[in-house]
């Protein structure tokens, strides 16, 4: 399984860091995963999942 940081995330997305990170702080975005106080990784299956169920609405 392949993981993207929250830049590599973000632009996959078509959004902001700082957008990426309001998701997260609100659990509003995509599922991650933490590896430390400030490192986070996102599946690209739960990238796809995400934006398929944003595209529907």
């Amino acid at each position: 399984m392949r993981y993207l940081t929250t830049g590599e995330a973000a632009r996959w997305l078509g959004v902001t860091e700082r957008r990426l990170r309001e998701w997260r702080q609100n659990r509003e975005g995509p599922a991650y995963v933490k590896y430390g106080p400030r490192t986070y990784r996102y599946a690209m299956a739960d990238l796809e999942a995400f934006r398929d169920k944003h595209a529907e609405q």
